[in-house]
């Protein structure tokens, strides 16, 4: 259920556990957490997301849609996502992400992930992301609605493409690490193709 502004709805780890939800295959596409249009003021804090199952098709471990806004994704840990798809993938306004780790791969796993971060939207902030091993860019921000974002106290490296792909206007880009990609460090007015 949503929350309201001063009351955020919250899903978070018990105090101290450790909570790993691992996705497996299902025929259609699916994702550790689905946030739909109507979805506003949620907040998930402390979970991971292993994607080892070997038979997953395009299961992104977050999606949003948009229109879904003032959603906070905190202390999460992405891993082995598969197949064609994203650690984070959507579109949304005014989102915050803090703290995210996503790899790509382990020492066992070759991986298709495409980005580590693919998203459309304004007004969001990402906040000390740790992303590295994706197959192309670590953070894609699209399309003309990628404005007014903020990325920050992050580490982007070992990615196939470029560290940070950025569309639109207005975006604010401070403090970062970006080292070691196949592509550019950052590319602004990115358009792949």
């Amino acid at each position: 259920p949503n929350g309201t502004a001063g009351a955020y709805t919250t899903i978070q780890n018990y105090n101290g556990e450790v909570v790993t939800y691992v996705q497996r295959w299902t025929a259609e596409r699916s994702s550790g957490f689905n946030f739909q249009t109507t979805n506003k003021y949620i907040k998930i804090d402390g979970f991971t997301i292993d994607g080892t199952d070997p038979g997953q098709t395009q299961q992104n471990a977050i999606t949003g849609v948009a229109a879904s806004s003032y959603i906070t994704i905190q202390n999460i840990t992405i891993s082995r996502i598969e197949s064609n798809a994203h650690g984070i993938f959507g579109e949304g306004d005014n989102w915050t992400f803090r703290t995210i780790i996503i790899n790509g791969v382990d020492q066992v796993f070759v991986s298709y992930q495409l980005n580590g971060i693919y998203w459309g939207g304004d007004n969001n902030l990402f906040d000390g992301m740790t992303i590295y091993n994706a197959q192309a860019q670590c953070i894609q921000l699209f399309g003309d609605s990628a404005d007014n974002n903020t990325l920050r106290n992050s580490v982007l490296y070992s990615c196939g493409g470029s560290g940070l792909a950025i569309d639109g206007d207005n975006n604010l880009i401070v403090n970062n690490i970006i080292r070691n990609n196949g592509g550019n460090g950052i590319d602004i007015d990115y358009a792949p193709g």
